[in-house]
């Protein structure tokens, strides 16, 4: 369950490029969106920065994918994703940054 994912043009606001990138690549559109959070991936390194979003009340449409881009989309139940990021099957680290964030603010860690 690695999340959708993709670039912010320089100027461009951050939630309307979350919105865009969730619709593209998955169909989705939210009603709601959390701003979870916001980091450097290497400040030693690089000026990337990596901001997430909790997007909830989803309705289904159509993914529209870029042209470069090889989309499967798996859904798993949160649990689920939870323990691939633990073991090693969600290897993208805003992914496993995202998921275990979001456990960690729910009050309880995996069994």
């Amino acid at each position: 369950m690695p999340d959708p994912e993709g670039g912010c043009a320089e100027g461009e606001d951050i939630l309307a490029a979350a919105q865009r990138e969730l619709e593209e690549e998955t169909g989705l559109r939210a009603a709601k969106w959390e701003l979870c959070g916001d980091t450097y991936l290497s400040n030693s390194v690089t000026d990337e920065r990596a901001v997430w979003f909790l997007a909830t009340e989803l309705t289904h449409g159509q993914h529209n994918p870029e042209g470069t881009e090889q989309i499967n989309i798996r859904r798993v139940p949160f649990q689920q994703a939870l323990q691939m990021a633990f073991n090693g099957e969600i290897t993208d680290i805003i992914s496993v940054l995202a998921i275990v964030q979001h456990q960690l603010k729910r009050g309880s860690t995996p069994s």
